[in-house]
């Protein structure tokens, strides 16, 4: 059984270098156990595919410089402790790149320095051609016009074939979040991956309204629906960096159908248990009734204004009777002058002055001060930290209400 991904990058370098010149990732293994060059040698392939670069100008960082192909296999076909067994994945690779991509330059790797020593192969494919400079088309490095190919190769090495098709792309990283995450360093989009598992693998969740509502409160992600159906996230990173993301950057088990699906069989175990008795749905709402939700505190604000209170924003002012409108008052003249006094000052606490005695650049600046404080009050209420917010006042209301 083999898996086949494949990925487009624009640092080319980066690419050769990372399967070639990096440290091994296991102790006591070489990172390099097989080497070999389609239509270049191993030795120099970075200065031939850097030469074809600068040819057609392909250029790092802005244009497609490789293909990174990774073919993996599992251990009960091929063992890392067969040296047979190590050629027989390594001709494989070089196989794949001549066959699924020909006419171009290909550097095979073949590393077994996983966490299970599970022995695979890095394909690094030159997208333009070294001769006319024509780069792969869609057709040619998408997995569904590849795999009947692919396919072939293995039987013909009698490896175990399987329809991956329907599976490809369940996770998607690239070879920088792959290294770093090896390393055991902090990744976001891991991050905001095992939040959302956590939250759809939870059997209450048996609806999309449910799934948004337990994300923000419970992970404090923010789920949207885009105009095309499909899904994006919100969150806060532990680097208290704003990250935004469609589902698809995430792999398709992140998608819109695959959350459909996950709530449905949710759903779908819920209608089996039956649910609770009468009676046990009294007591817990008993229950929940007696604990008191606490409410977020010293939240940190992206904006410019962090430690400010927005508790007032959710307050409801309290409705007066016709009989308190009635008693209602008039105030004393000295309120009444009070009240002028105070309507003299703007928010800012400045005097009002007549436009003569101020200067042209004191009102530019006081303008800007309003200006900048309603920007920061109107970014706060579109910020993820006030949806949190929002959301736990409404569920303290429910309950309250139950």
């Amino acid at each position: 059984m083999a898996i086949l991904s494949i990925k487009p990058s624009k640092h080319g370098r980066a690419s050769i270098k990372y399967v070639v010149s990096e440290k091994s990732h296991r102790e006591g293994m070489d990172r390099v156990l097989e080497i070999s060059g389609v239509n270049c040698l191993p030795e120099t392939a970075l200065d031939s595919f850097s030469k074809v670069w600068d040819r057609f100008n392909v250029s790092e960082g802005k244009n497609v410089q490789t293909y990174n192909v990774i073919q993996s296999f599992s251990r009960d076909e091929f063992i890392v402790d067969n040296l047979d067994d190590v050629k027989t994945v390594h001709e494989i690779g070089l196989e794949t790149g001549r066959r699924l991509f020909p006419g171009r330059q290909v550097l095979v790797v073949t590393q077994a320095d996983t966490k299970n020593a599970v022995l695979h192969n890095h394909i690094v494919i030159n997208n333009p051609n070294p001769i006319d400079g024509k780069k792969l088309s869609g057709a040619e490095n998408r997995w569904i016009n590849l795999q009947p190919k692919h396919d072939e190769i293995l039987r013909e090495f009698g490896a175990n074939v399987i329809d991956l098709s329907k599976e490809r792309s369940i996770d998607r990283r690239t070879i920088s979040e792959i290294k770093t995450s090896e390393q055991g360093e902090y990744v976001w989009k891991d991050d905001l991956r095992d939040r959302i598992l956590q939250s759809i693998s939870n059997p209450k969740i048996t609806s999309m309204e449910k799934f948004k509502e337990d994300m923000i409160l419970n992970h404090r992600v923010d789920v949207k629906e885009r105009k095309n159906g499909n899904l994006s996230y919100y969150f806060i990173d532990e680097d208290f960096k704003e990250r935004k993301i469609r589902a698809g950057k995430l792999g398709t088990r992140y998608a819109k159908e695959k959350i459909h699906l996950t709530i449905e069989l949710n759903a779908q175990g819920q209608r089996n248990s039956g649910g609770m008795k009468s009676s046990q749905k009294k007591s817990s709402r008993i229950k929940r009734s007696s604990i008191t939700q606490t409410p977020l505190t010293n939240v940190q604000i992206i904006e410019n204004d962090r430690n400010k209170d927005y508790s007032d924003l959710f307050r409801e002012e309290p409705t007066q009777t016709t009989k308190e409108v009635k008693k209602k008052v008039k105030p004393k003249k000295e309120d009444t002058q009070a009240s002028k006094s105070a309507n003299n000052e703007d928010f800012y606490g400045v005097k009002r002055e007549s436009a003569k005695s101020i200067p042209m650049e004191d009102v530019e600046e006081l303008e800007k001060e309003r200006y900048n404080k309603a920007l920061r009050d109107s970014q706060f209420k579109q910020s993820l930290e006030y949806k949190i917010l929002k959301a736990q006042e409404e569920a303290k209301k429910k309950n309250q209400h139950n």
